[in-house]
């Protein structure tokens, strides 16, 4: 059963949205599985043109059946998801048997994306659904990793990062980067940015190269804010110079 392009019927009639040939086409066993000649199956085409029920129905009458796309096609497009908080599409890409961890090109999964994006419904709707909050990236990020770096560039990013944290979420992967980073904080007296580090569990106690800590570098600039955080959050600042 083929249209007069040579493209199989039930591609067709999927990705046009025509619920009831559907189901006719599948009760005379069209082939669910069959590939038209740009690689797609009927499944494929009902999930791209949104075609929820038509998606569901070819999955019922098909077990097992997945969509797929060459690559890490799949990852871009929940990422590309995820980074619109389009939570519907989120949805759809994993009813359809797409991963919350599927990666793109740069190891970056959806919940990475989403949180850079602050999109909180994405972000959440992810982590119930067994996305990875250590994932990392080829650049070595995870998302709390990217919720704290987008700190200032999105309107959600503390929530985000409070909502990975419940999940286990923590910045220990790359302790010497935060030192630094707090360090670099103290000495230039950003009390904002040492605030964030501190909400996400950076240890306030740790030192550089020269096991100077950050308290160290406020006291010597006397940024009598930075003192009272640190000394707030328990750091030992009888730590010898």
């Amino acid at each position: 059963m083929t249209h007069f392009s040579n493209t199989p019927a039930l591609h067709v009639a999927a990705a046009e949205g025509h619920l009831d040939l559907v189901k006719s086409l599948l009760k005379l066993k069209a082939d669910a599985t069959l590939k038209d000649k740009l690689g797609n199956t009927p499944l494929q085409d009902a999930v791209q043109a949104k075609c929820d029920r038509i998606a569901a129905l070819i999955r019922f009458e098909t077990p097992g059946i997945k969509y797929t796309v060459p690559s890490n096609e799949l990852g871009g497009l929940m990422c590309e998801a995820a980074f619109d908080g389009d939570l519907d599409q989120i949805k759809r890409l994993m009813a359809n048997g797409v991963g919350s961890n599927e990666s793109n090109y740069d190891k970056r999964t959806a919940l990475m994306t989403a949180s850079c994006e602050g999109h909180i419904p994405v972000v959440t709707y992810l982590l119930e659904n067994g996305a990875d909050i250590d994932a990392k990236d080829r650049f070595g990020g995870t998302a709390l990793a990217d919720a704290v770096r987008h700190s200032f560039d999105v309107r959600n990013a503390k929530q985000v990062q409070a909502l990975l944290r419940t999940y286990g979420a923590d910045l220990t992967f790359s302790t010497n980067d935060y030192t630094a980073k707090m360090n670099e904080y103290a000495h230039t007296g950003d009390i904002d940015r040492i605030r964030i580090l501190v909400e996400n569990k950076v240890d306030v106690s740790l030192g550089n190269y020269d096991r100077r800590t950050p308290l160290h570098l406020a006291a010597c600039r006397f940024v009598y804010v930075c003192l009272r955080v640190y000394l707030n959050n328990y750091v030992c600042y009888y730590v010898c110079s």
